[in-house]
């Protein structure tokens, strides 16, 4: 996922497409289709998609998301679908230096991504033959960037696939060589280093070399130890590419690996002066201010901050902030870092100097840019609160409500602006925004409190809460229902067989015939362990149940001895869960989980049918939901 977004989980669809690989008909099954049907760079296309026999049937709007792609990923852009009949139609133009688009179709926090395949046009040529570069660049997408149109990773195909294509077009070689050796690397499949070495000697033997080709040979021998080569071709290319993306690059890594803060600084001055406008320098930037931070060196934190902001993404304002005034430590100094990270974060939103990451639309950018001021807002806005100052903490506050409502919901801003408005005594307000929240889902066990409270203060008494709170809930109630029935999938669960912590021998296949909830998590996972009162009243309500099982898997573990980390930490909590290890993350990996905790919901016959990621803080919410997904498939 992107950077910053990656917070900001979907849960894939399943929508079936069939294409060919080799021939010029890309045959697709109705839910998807395209004009012109043999498309080429440069021509407007009409997408066609049809939800009626997908998991999307019911969205009331859906938005297509198009990554173009030649050898590399270009751009992605997102267009709202317009819907005739029961037809979903949008249009875009094709890049004129494109190969091919990969495309998913979204509606809400819900995807269709074809089932880890992505929706595919492959663009032709003036005879209407598929680009060889169309293919290639698929290919790449699989091990490389294709996570964000939902292109599940598979290296092992890329591989052969890349390999089988270059011998099939041997004349896309110098434009795919590079990345072709890539892959080889990264699948790390026996005799790659040897595969890479026959591969470089022969760009050698050419009479002359290009940019590109010194830059491979460079690099990949840089790969299999070659030191003597490496550094012959890094000179060459210095000599006449000083400013080659691929020595920026080693200078990044070279910055990266020095750990002293002031050595660092020397270096990106450096970098500065031989890559002006190189790749890496908003990341040396931030490198810099993480190292500060980390260190507890606020003085010269700020320091560099005040000196460089213009240079330094605002969300690392907050981020440095935030743990001063955790610490307790220069809070004065804190509260100017937050003001500063505002301004920043203001300039940013209303002309954006930072470079927007590939794999972003424009509307993933907006967001993340609001985000990052928001943050800054919020935790200025929390200092002042926690310091008595109400009036100027609740503007800021209500700000950073605004910037991140919807699909971008904080948890940690929304409690403090509501606890805020209560303090204030505006409790009709308190009491508005509150119910909007608990109604749309986003409510938490603090806003159920405190929207009592503040009810009894407005009303003098209780009289008539329960009915009051009732319709929120069952709004809450209903759209996470619909929202349950668009997000039920139907896939075979991986099968897995890991030891629990008594060292026993467990299998998924052990509960063939019953409903099995799996719960990946670590020790160290915050969000896991705030979880676990709610997945403790489910054990308990399910505990006469015996059609219905938990399971939870430790994975991601940070520590040597894996075991008793888990041991220790059930005896200290107290939990009665049946932990298994997965202590090589392969399950986690064959899961696809990318983020703890991650709950899948396995069917009697073993097959997913829910994946839950993340933990939105509410424990009432969470038994409602997991008990909700048990029923929809019993």
């Amino acid at each position: 996922m992107p950077k910053k977004l990656s917070r900001f989980l979907f849960i894939p669809l399943l929508v079936i497409v069939l294409f060919s690989a080799c021939s010029n008909t890309q045959t697709q099954k109705q839910s998807f289709s395209f004009t012109p049907e043999n498309p080429k760079p440069g021509d407007k296309i009409t997408v066609s998609y049809i939800a009626d026999s997908t998991l999307l049937s019911s969205a009331d709007s859906i938005r297509m998301f198009v990554y173009t792609y030649n050898t590399d990923i270009i751009d992605a852009s997102s267009f709202k679908m317009v819907k005739n009949g029961s037809v979903w139609n949008a249009d875009f133009t094709a890049a004129d230096s494109a190969y091919g688009m990969l495309i998913k179709f979204v509606s809400g926090q819900s995807e269709d991504v074809n089932s880890g395949k992505s929706y595919v046009i492959k663009l032709n040529d003036a005879n209407n033959k598929i680009l060889p570069g169309a293919e290639l660049g698929l290919a790449y997408a699989r091990s490389n960037w294709g996570f964000a149109p939902g292109l599940d990773r598979d290296k092992e195909r890329a591989f052969s696939e890349m390999k089988k294509l270059l011998g099939e077009y041997p004349a896309m070689k110098d434009k795919f060589l590079g990345d072709y050796l890539t892959v080889a690397y990264d699948f790390k499949k026996d005799g790659a280093d040897s595969l890479i070495a026959v591969e470089l000697s022969a760009v050698e033997n050419k009479p002359s070399l290009t940019k590109d080709e010194l830059v491979t040979l460079a690099k990949n021998y840089k790969r299999i130890n070659n030191k003597e080569k490496a550094d012959k071709y890094t000179a060459m290319l210095k000599e006449k590419y000083p400013g080659a993306e691929y020595l920026s690059d080693l200078a990044y890594r070279e910055f990266s690996d020095e750990n002293n803060f002031d050595k660092k600084l020397q270096m990106l001055k450096q970098y500065e002066k031989e890559f002006p406008n190189g790749d890496n320098l908003e990341d040396m930037y931030t490198d810099l201010t993480v190292t500060l931070r980390n260190a507890g060196d606020y003085k010269k934190a700020v320091q560099f901050f005040n000196e460089n902001s213009s240079k330094i993404e605002p969300y690392y304002f907050y981020y440095t902030a935030e743990k001063m005034i955790n610490d307790k430590k220069d809070i004065h100094e804190a509260e100017k870092l937050l003001n500063l990270g505002i301004e920043r974060g203001k300039a940013e939103l209303q002309k954006s100097t930072v470079k927007k990451p590939k794999t972003y639309t424009e509307g993933d950018w907006l967001e993340s840019r609001k985000a990052d001021l928001a943050m800054n807002l919020y935790s200025l806005g929390k200092l002042e609160y926690n310091n008595g100052k109400l009036k100027e903490a609740l503007p800021k506050l209500e700000k950073a409500v605004e910037l991140t409502k919807g699909d971008y919901s904080q948890q940690p801003v929304n409690e403090v602006y509501v606890q805020a408005l209560y303090d204030d005594g505006q409790y009709d307000k308190d009491m508005a925004v509150l119910s909007e929240f608990i109604g749309n889902g986003d409510g938490t066990e603090m806003m159920s409190d405190l929207l009592k409270k503040a009810y009894i203060k407005k009303n003098g008494s209780d009289k008539g809460y329960d009915e009051y709170i009732k319709k929120y809930n069952d709004m809450a109630k209903e759209k996470m229902l619909a929202s349950l029935k668009k997000e039920m999938i139907n896939m075979p669960a991986p099968q897995f067989k890991l030891k629990d912590v008594d060292g026993k021998d467990i299998s998924l296949t052990d509960y063939k015939g019953k409903t099995v909830v799996v719960d990946f998590w670590a020790t160290w996972c915050g969000p896991c362990k705030r979880s676990f009162p709610g997945m403790k009243s489910l054990i308990e309500k399910y505990a006469q149940n015996q059609n219905v099982k938990f399971l939870f898997v430790d994975t991601f573990e940070r520590v040597d001895n894996k075991k008793q980390n888990a041991v220790d930490y059930l005896k200290s909590s107290g939990y009665p869960f049946h932990v298994l290890l997965d202590e090589n993350n392969q399950v986690s990996q064959e899961y696809k989980v990318s983020g703890i905790p991650t709950k899948f919901i396995v069917d009697k016959t073993g097959n997913i049918r829910f994946k839950s990621v993340g933990f939105a803080g509410n424990n009432d919410a969470l038994v409602d939901e997991v008990s909700a997904m048990i029923s929809m498939i019993n």
